[in-house]
């Protein structure tokens, strides 16, 4: 099966978490390009607002054909305790691409179950699996064996599923 990891990371996070996904499931990453400036405490304020109100921001298109592949990876950070702007405008935007769907995300608080709610309610879709890591645990062991067992686990969900 062909996968690909779709993922937006303001600090870098997000985007350590994908490559591991995408070095176990052997998949295509794509970054999502976000057309607002989020750097620095202006940025953060601006991250931050805009998830609370649940914004959608204008993103660079893609240059992949989402339907080709047989299930997409969606990360992204948790923002004031909500979806990433640009990530709620990707699932929004290509809900009707999408085939089977994983999702996951880095987190500094605890609100990961409703986080996978609000994106199963976007995408319109079920997801295989879901994956909720802090940073101290991407950048260690307990990263690497939670994306292992995070992949196992959709593997064996799905009949004749091959990564």
């Amino acid at each position: 099966m062909k996968a690909l990891i779709v993922y937006y990371s303001r600090t870098g996070t997000t985007a350590l978490l994908a490559r591991l996904i995408s070095d176990e499931v052997d998949g295509d990453l794509m970054e999502i390009g976000d057309k607002k400036n989020r750097e620095g405490l202006t940025g953060v304020a601006r991250s931050i607002w805009g998830a609370f109100i649940e914004r959608k921001p204008k993103i660079t298109e893609i240059e992949r054909d989402i339907s080709e592949y047989d299930i997409v990876f969606i990360g992204t950070p948790l923002w004031a305790g909500n979806i990433a702007g640009p990530i709620r405008t990707f699932i929004i935007k290509y809900r009707e691409e999408l085939g089977r769907v994983a999702f996951f995300n880095t987190f500094g608080a605890s609100k990961s179950q409703q986080i996978f709610d609000n994106m199963r309610e976007l995408a319109g879709k079920r997801p295989e699996g879901v994956l909720s890591l802090r940073k101290k645990e991407v950048e260690g062991k307990r990263g690497e064996k939670a994306v292992y067992d995070f992949v196992e686990e959709i593997k064996e969900g799905l009949e004749g599923f091959r990564l």
